[in-house]
């Protein structure tokens, strides 16, 4: 028999949909005596989208990634608040950090 090879390349000429990577983010916190708050840095690879984070103490604060996706969020907490915990939602990404 004379059995032909398929090419997995012509096999309907499906045309590969490019995958979203997943969401992502990771941050840090320092704190500003300056303003007696805290800067918390996101870094994540959701560009342009909102920020939050939200802690036990203190107000939730919002603000936007820039085009590559990182944020520097001033969290108002005094500096008692200095270990715990705080969550970030940015996109479709979530993350926490400590004080």
């Amino acid at each position: 028999g004379n059995l032909q090879k398929q090419s997995p390349w012509n096999a309907g000429r499906l045309t590969p949909t490019p995958s979203t990577p997943a969401a992502r983010c990771s941050a840090t916190a320092d704190y500003n005596s300056t303003y007696d708050d805290y800067d918390v840095y996101v870094e994540s690879n959701q560009p342009n989208q909102s920020v939050t984070v939200t802690g036990s103490r203190g107000q939730p604060a919002s603000y936007y990634t820039n085009s590559s996706g990182y944020a520097d969020v001033y969290f108002y907490a005094a500096r008692s608040a200095a270990g715990e915990q705080v969550r970030v939602r940015v996109g479709g990404a979530s993350c926490s950090t400590t004080l």
